[in-house]
């Protein structure tokens, strides 16, 4: 930016690289730097949309429908795959900006997951072990899990709930997380390793 800014001292910061890019790059270079950033973009694309709809198999349909067999489990990947990417792209076609997608998307994230990780750190089976991987020492169950992550998600999206969304749907959250995994526990062995 400095050695453009040198060249051009009229530009405005954010013309600064596309006046670089039409006016001194050659126009093959021109092309590789875009075709560049363009294959990272589709990376990164393809790999959420890939992880997105993976997850929603394995941790919303699957435990429903355990029997599935693994040929129907990969083609409901790829069919919601599809869904995943059409919803993506008419919310980033309709969306003001990339930031407020970044700011609901950030919302979202720490309205469920927040208050299950603090959950989990804290509402411990043996309170007095310290924390080992692999070995399952939360009283968090899969199902509190997801109760709370879906319910923390929606909830800091609902503007009614006014300025303090973000802290109802944290507590709300954390609250059901404790309920469903009450109901839904069953008992863990001491050593008992974590598999999926």
């Amino acid at each position: 930016g400095m050695v453009i800014y040198t060249i051009n001292q009229g530009l405005k910061p954010d013309d600064a690289m596309p006046w670089f890019m039409l006016n001194v790059v050659p126009p093959f270079i021109a092309v590789a730097i875009f075709l560049l950033i363009l294959a990272a973009g589709m990376s990164s694309a393809d790999s959420n949309l890939n992880s997105a709809t993976v997850l929603i198999v394995n941790d919303i349909i699957k435990p429903f429908r355990p029997n599935m067999k693994e040929k129907e489990l990969v083609y409901l990947v790829r069919m919601l795959t599809v869904v995943v990417g059409l919803v993506s792209a008419i919310a980033a076609i309709y969306s003001s900006s990339i930031l407020s997608l970044f700011s609901k998307a950030y919302e979202m994230a720490g309205g469920g997951i927040v208050p299950l990780l603090l959950v989990g750190f804290l509402w411990k089976e043996r309170p007095n072990e310290g924390f080992e991987t692999g070995k399952r020492n939360s009283k968090v169950t899969p199902w509190g899990a997801r109760v709370g992550l879906v319910t923390g998600s929606i909830l800091t999206q609902i503007t009614a709930l006014g300025p303090n969304r973000l802290f109802i749907a944290l507590g709300t959250s954390a609250v059901l997380i404790i309920l469903v995994s009450m109901f839904t526990r069953t008992d863990v062995k001491k050593d008992q390793m974590v598999t999926t």
